[in-house]
């Protein structure tokens, strides 16, 4: 996880998940859907960070960047109602 941030558990703040995500023909975007436990994070907790990792690619000559992961930040309901 990134500095000053704990990790989102899975269970407690999202149903953890593997699935496949097919990308058409010169396509580089697909959006999932992650399902948050409570829809929030408690307001006594701090923030907490998942990630989201791209891997195995198939057919085998497809290739991955570097840039295959993406980190998801969950905040409390008081910290979303300040900004």
């Amino acid at each position: 996880m990134l500095d000053g941030m704990q990790a989102a558990l899975p269970g407690q703040h999202y149903q953890h998940m593997t699935r496949q995500v097919a990308f058409k023909h010169n396509e580089n975007e697909a959006a999932i859907n992650v399902t948050l436990i409570g829809g929030t994070v408690n307001e006594d907790e701090e923030d907490v960070m998942f990630r989201v990792t791209i891997s195995d690619p198939q057919p085998s000559h497809v290739k991955l960047s570097r840039k295959n992961v993406c980190f998801v930040t969950l905040t409390s309901n008081k910290e979303a109602e300040q900004a």
